[in-house]
């Protein structure tokens, strides 16, 4: 993935329960995904999207960190 520059909290979630799980998607799904998410969040709270993926990516950063 060397576009990883374009990546937000959300992508870097993704890819990290991706390879937790063995499932890979294109960069393309995987950014329809959290953008939907991330709309569909917004829609039904008011916030702009954030705190789910910071804690994802928290998550992922700790369990790399083992």
């Amino acid at each position: 993935m060397g576009n990883n520059q374009n990546e937000d909290y959300g992508d870097k979630g993704l890819d990290f329960l991706e390879k937790k799980t063995g499932h890979t998607m294109s960069r393309d799904t995987n950014e329809k995904i959290t953008d939907g998410a991330r709309g569909l969040f917004e829609k039904a709270t008011g916030y702009v999207f954030f705190s789910i993926f910071v804690v994802l990516a928290s998550l992922a950063k700790r369990w790399e960190e083992r």
